[in-house]
Formats: structure tokens, C-alpha cells, sequence
């Protein structure tokens, strides 16, 4: 007998590239902030919203790292960012002999580790806003040997500058880059934590 095989990706190869691989929450935040120099930002935006009088993140808190970079247009949502593993950066020459800091294709998933949703707000120069929405939780289904990561569908929409800088809590979108809301954090933030 001779069969023709092949790797199947079972929806849970998620967490092993995501939350289990990252498991740093600090680390997390450095590898998104290396992703938003990557792309050309002068400066990176890291705000912490909600926390209690105490100090203490809840459910209701947010996570938001904002960038004035090249931004993503859909190919590049579709292509890349979707893309598990895949980093353009491998094959990218920096002018001047710049280093890009993270070339592994998986800082996308310091998302995941952070929280349980995310937005991603994005804008290549000259482009349309763009809206992400993931649920990392539809994700974790234990026990469905047959559901693979290509089968859960995610939606991508247009959305108004006024209203991304709402979402994102910005007086102003970019003219390009992306912003990064990630909500219900999976683990619990403090001042202390936060001073690491």
C-alpha cells in the first residue's frame, strides 16, 4: 500500500505558536513594539485603559499599541498577516543596515497571549481604514481532530477614520499604520507588573 499524506493544522496549532510559545505577557508587548518599528514608526503608542482604583486590570480593560508605520493594505492582511509563520522581513533588506527585530512570523500571536479579542485597525499609505475583529477564543475547541485553523472565518471590513479613531481611542487615525486593541486580558495586570 502507498498513500499520499499530508500535516493537517488542527485549530489548537494556534495556541502552540501563540499563547503557550509566548509566555511572557512583557515579552509580548516588546514583540509587538519591534513589529511597529519594523514597519517604519519613529514611535510606538502602548496605553493601558481600565485598570481598577487599585491598579488592576478586569474584564473590561485594554491593551492598545498604536503605530505611525507603512500600515496594511487587504493583500497585505490576506498574504501576510494571516500567513502563519510567514515573515516577509527574512527576505527584506533594510536601507542602512538596519536590523528588523522580529522575523519569526509570530508576533502576531503576542495578540493572542494578551488577550482574548483583538481589533486590528490598519492603513497602508493612500489606502482605506481597515477593520479586523478576532476572537482568539474560537480557537481553543478541544476535542475536534478535523477542524483546522483555515476553517474559522474571519471578517474584514472598511471602516470610517472617525470611527477607527473612536475604536481606538484616538483623537486622530494615522494616514498609515496600524493600531492594535486587544480586550479581555487573559491574565491580570497591576502597577507592579506593569514596572517589570
Amino acid at each position: 500500500m502507498k498513500e499520499t499524506l499530508n500535516f493537517k493544522t488542527n485549530t489548537l496549532l494556534k495556541n502552540l505558536v501563540g499563547k503557550d510559545l509566548i509566555n511572557d505577557d512583557n515579552i509580548a508587548i516588546v514583540e509587538l513594539v519591534k513589529n511597529a518599528y519594523d514597519a517604519g514608526a519613529e514611535d510606538v503608542l502602548v496605553r493601558f485603559e481600565g485598570f481598577t482604583e487599585q491598579g488592576k486590570t478586569f474584564n473590561g480593560s485594554r491593551i492598545v499599541i498604536a503605530d505611525k508605520g507603512r500600515g496594511m493594505n487587504l493583500d497585505d492582511i490576506k498574504d501576510k498577516w494571516l500567513n502563519i509563520a510567514y515573515s516577509e522581513k527574512k527576505l527584506t533588506h533594510q536601507e542602512s543596515g538596519a536590523y528588523l527585530a522580529g522575523n519569526k512570523g509570530i508576533g502576531r500571536f503576542s495578540c493572542d497571549r494578551l488577550g482574548k479579542k483583538l481589533d486590528l485597525l490598519t492603513r497602508a499609505k493612500n489606502g482605506d481604514a481597515l477593520h479586523l475583529q478576532i476572537d482568539w477564543t474560537r480557537f481553543e475547541v478541544e476535542g475536534i481532530k478535523d477542524l483546522t485553523i483555515q476553517e474559522i472565518e474571519l471578517e474584514i471590513t472598511d471602516i470610517q477614520e472617525d470611527n477607527a479613531a473612536q475604536l481606538a481611542g484616538l483623537t486622530k487615525f494615522p494616514l498609515s499604520g496600524t493600531v492594535l486593541v486587544i480586550s479581555e486580558p487573559r491574565s491580570e495586570w497591576n502597577r507592579d507588573k506593569l514596572f517589570e
